[in-house]
């Protein structure tokens, strides 16, 4: 499977769109991503249809990431820094 994943991104969010070209009755389970976010980032929350939680802002080295599940052509995935 080969998974389409396009972003749009600024300083306080960062919209991700995930999509594969399988069928959706069968491939109907959600993705593990892991997206990199500015550094400044210490938690970040998480918006996909009416699904929000919260997000742990891990580091690894210089790099700030988060870690998350999404479902593929889904709604578009929503992150944005928690003030």
């Amino acid at each position: 499977m080969r998974a389409k994943i396009e972003f749009i991104a600024d300083s306080v969010s960062i919209t991700v769109f995930l999509s594969h070209g399988l069928d959706q009755q069968i491939y109907d389970l959600p993705l593990t991503l892991k997206t990199v976010v500015p550094a400044d980032w210490k938690s970040a929350d998480l918006q996909q249809g009416a699904r929000r939680t919260g997000l742990i802002v891990h580091q690894q080295g210089d790099i700030a990431f988060v870690r998350y599940r999404a479902v593929p052509d889904s709604a578009k995935i929503i992150i944005s820094k928690k003030e």
